[in-house]
């Protein structure tokens, strides 16, 4: 019952409290792009023709560039788990070089290894100095996108694997 409660209500929420705090904040630049892109999306979201569908609709909202950096963001500043979530890699070691000198960690086959989402999602190398920021902007950058959300997979708001 808890993973449920938790998984399926209370990171939600978690999520929606974050990003509605942010979009109502003073100066309103966020909820001001936000209603902007909407309107100009020309997607009629009070249609009460029951016949009109709501799958065409949510197509239509995903494709929204603003509304998706939104979520991302929120998603980002809002984890699911609080917890570290262990990952073992069976078959390989590890390899992360330092950025610095060159210098590599190797951490062995078998080991498990861990950290929590909100320390990876605050990562000033990854995210700049705003890492605390809510700051959709920054997914609105497609080269950063590909390389936070896609290759390198900074952003991980569930953790890693198949949801993700």
């Amino acid at each position: 019952v808890f993973v449920i409660t938790a998984a399926g209500f209370e990171t939600t929420a978690s999520t929606l409290r974050l990003i509605l705090y942010h979009l109502f904040s003073p100066p309103h630049t966020i909820l001001s792009r936000l209603r902007s892109e909407l309107s100009q999306s020309n997607i009629n979201l009070s249609d009460p023709d029951p016949t009109s569908s709501y799958s065409s609709r949510y197509r239509e909202l995903e494709q929204l560039p603003y509304l998706t950096a939104i979520l991302m963001e929120g998603l980002r500043l809002s984890p699911a788990l609080a917890s570290r979530m262990q990952r073992v890699a069976p078959d390989r070691e590890l390899v992360y070089p330092q950025p610095n000198d060159g210098k590599e960690w190797v951490i062995p086959r078998g080991t498990p290894v861990g950290m929590t989402q909100i320390l990876m999602h605050w990562d000033e190398s990854v995210y700049g100095e705003d890492a605390r920021a809510f700051k959709p902007e920054r997914w609105m950058d497609e080269e950063f996108r590909k390389k936070v959300a896609g290759g390198e997979r900074m952003w991980a708001p569930f953790s890693r694997g198949a949801r993700n």
